[in-house]
């Protein structure tokens, strides 16, 4: 009974992706748009607040956040009522644009070796003065 236990345990945790662990969902899972991933929260007793994210990957929540990037989410019906009160901004998703390459360097001729003594005669340093 334990042995079956624990492969069942070790096969729900190795179903869901690891990006679920991140972002604090308990279940992720391929959603075909935003209404299914609402309706798999709304059907899930333990489903606070749903997201569905770009990847078409829908996250169950336990708990009610307003801190993601998604493109949409929302809260489940069978939430608390301080929860459904709660106004679920979707925050688009943040594209940085690339910086821009920094322009090619010149070689400084004006540079000088400082703070040796000048004992070689060989040419290979910069003299000063001269």
């Amino acid at each position: 009974m334990r042995t079956l236990f624990i492969s069942i345990a070790t096969a729900f945790l190795l179903s869901a992706p690891a990006h679920a662990a991140i972002s604090g969902a308990y279940a992720a899972a391929e959603a075909a748009n935003a209404e299914t991933c609402a309706q798999r929260c709304a059907t899930d007793g333990l489903c606070m607040m749903w997201v569905y994210r770009a990847s078409n990957l829908c996250e169950l929540r336990a708990g009610v956040s307003l801190n993601f990037e998604a493109l949409a989410a929302g809260v489940s019906p069978h939430a608390p009522p301080f929860a459904r009160a709660m106004n679920i901004a979707v925050a688009a998703p943040v594209t940085v644009a690339p910086a821009p390459a920094p322009p090619p360097r010149r070689p400084r001729r004006d540079v000088a070796l400082l703070g040796a003594p000048d004992t070689d005669r060989s040419g290979l340093r910069a003299r000063i003065g001269d």
